[in-house]
């Protein structure tokens, strides 16, 4: 069986569920057609403004999605009496497993992995019992693990591989991605499943955030936007949601007959051996050369980045440095996904991804938005409207407090 660097990485299966809806077709929809702002004030924290997921029944939403009832039941019972976060990845790993026509041909279950990026996922329900405010139930011992989600979705899909949780802050989903192909090229598995979702956060983190500067607390016209790479940004807007993708050899792929919605050509992963919230410019530039390095390209060959871009003062500049310091005077085109959709943290890495994959599959660059007083950026093509061409290859960077950077070099498919 041919290891490591013979075994190329595709994805034949992707789901999400974002506040432009449920399906990643919703996704393409918000980017390609007249832009809607779909931040809101949080329920109940006054200064918080939140990308809020719309309300939907995960049953029906799975019957929408083409699922078979039997297979509805099981998945729908999965997410019962769980945080709403359940309900996103059950949604999003469902329909990726349904894309991949994994439900009709079921693929070896032994030889199917399933990783969860995201860690300390549950922070509304752990502060809830904390507080006396609900009945802790014996199935609470289990539940307030990470491993839960695992096990769930494991159950509902039958997948016997490997499996486990990745915790890398903002970057997790992308860390479960980088595991998922490590996975496969290492023979362990022939596919991996990989959902990321967004921790339900509880009004200690929220607080935490605004206190540390990283989150936004509306603008000044008491509009609520998030303004990556903008002179304007004031910090990340949270956005829920959840995302999937199935990560398959594509031998494996060839021999089910399905198309690539992609091909993961290139990653990285490196601490900046440092603690807190701090970017590094080089180590961010590290990451992407090496991205770019271990697909066996030239950072020439890259047409676009989908930038980690939360609308941190800080980050943003700082990530732009490092693209800079890749690409040089080279005006490679940036823009930000957390402008269209928030900041889903965990899930940020696999969304955007997607959003990545769409675009190298339309042939359309989508623009940043609200990004009216660009920052100042020599090797960077900041795109306020859509860019039309025939492109081929892209990074995706995810960045996570603690030192933690991934670049994830994506190539097209064959699905366009």
């Amino acid at each position: 069986m041919p290891m490591g660097a013979d075994i190329k990485v595709a994805v034949t299966g992707t789901g999400a569920v974002t506040a432009a809806g449920v399906g990643v077709a919703a996704l393409d929809a918000l980017v390609t057609e007249t832009p809607v702002n779909l931040a809101r004030r949080h329920a109940s924290i006054s200064d918080i403004a939140i990308y809020s997921t719309p309300p939907f029944n995960l049953a029906e939403s799975l019957q929408m999605s083409g699922i078979a009832a039997e297979a509805v039941h099981v998945l729908a019972k999965t997410a019962h009496r769980r945080p709403p976060g359940y309900a996103w990845a059950v949604a999003a790993a469902a329909q990726a497993w349904q894309q991949a026509n994994a439900f009709a041909a079921p693929l070896p279950p032994e030889r199917v992995g399933l990783i969860i990026g995201g860690s300390n996922l549950n922070g509304s329900e752990h502060a809830e019992i904390a507080t006396g405010a609900v009945v802790v139930r014996p199935s609470w011992a289990v539940q307030f693990m990470d491993t839960d989600l695992v096990g769930c979705i494991s159950e509902a899909l039958n997948i016997r591989g490997e499996g486990f949780s990745v915790g890398g802050a903002s970057a997790s989903g992308s860390v479960a991605l980088i595991q998922g192909a490590r996975l496969i090229q290492s023979g362990a598995v022939d596919a991996c499943l990989v959902v990321g979702v967004a921790p339900c956060l509880s009004t200690a983190e929220f607080d935490a955030f605004m206190q540390a500067g990283a989150m936004a607390q509306g603008d000044v016209d008491g509009i609520v936007r998030n303004h990556p790479f903008d002179q304007t940004h004031r910090g990340f807007v949270f956005g829920e949601g959840a995302g999937a993708m199935l990560l398959e050899s594509v031998d494996s792929a060839e021999k089910r007959n399905r198309p690539l919605c992609g091909l993961l050509t290139g990653s990285a992963f490196r601490l900046a051996a440092h603690r807190f919230t701090t970017p590094c410019a080089d180590t961010e530039a590290r990451v992407m050369q090496h991205a770019i390095e271990s697909a066996g390209l030239q950072s020439s060959a890259v047409d676009f980045i989908s930038a980690h871009g939360t609308g941190s003062p800080l980050g943003d500049a700082v990530e732009l440095e490092a693209i800079g310091q890749v690409f040089k005077a080279a005006k490679i085109p940036v823009n930000s996904a957390k402008s269209w959709i928030g900041h889903t943290l965990s899930a940020s890495g696999i969304i955007e991804s997607i959003m990545t994959l769409r675009q190298l599959a339309r042939g359309q660059i989508h623009p940043t938005r609200h990004l009216q007083s660009p920052l100042e950026t020599p090797g960077c093509l900041l795109n306020d409207t859509a860019i039309f061409g025939n492109f081929s290859h892209a990074l995706k960077n995810s960045f996570g407090f603690s030192g933690i950077n991934t670049s994830i070099l994506w190539s097209k498919g064959n699905d366009a």
